[in-house]
């Protein structure tokens, strides 16, 4: 059985939306080429924001203390 792929890093992806965004903005595409190029982009926009939710999880837990309240305070606070 095959694996499946690897996924790009979280930067590499960004950066292929923005590539994508660039090349629709221009507006040099056929129809067909645009269409495509958008339904790729929508597809890792999906997905990078699903991946920033899951992080910002992730952060939720580590910040919050044994009772449920925030553990870390906003730097300007006193």
């Amino acid at each position: 059985m095959a694996k499946p792929a690897k996924k790009k890093p979280f930067k590499q992806r960004l950066d292929q939306l923005t590539e994508l965004v660039e090349d629709l903005e221009r507006g040099e595409l056929d129809l067909e080429d645009a269409i495509l190029k958008f339904e790729a982009g929508q597809k890792l926009h999906r997905g990078l924001m699903d991946e920033l939710g899951a992080y910002e999880k992730r952060l939720e837990k580590l910040v919050r203390g044994p009772d449920g309240e925030d553990a870390l305070t906003d730097v300007g606070e006193e």
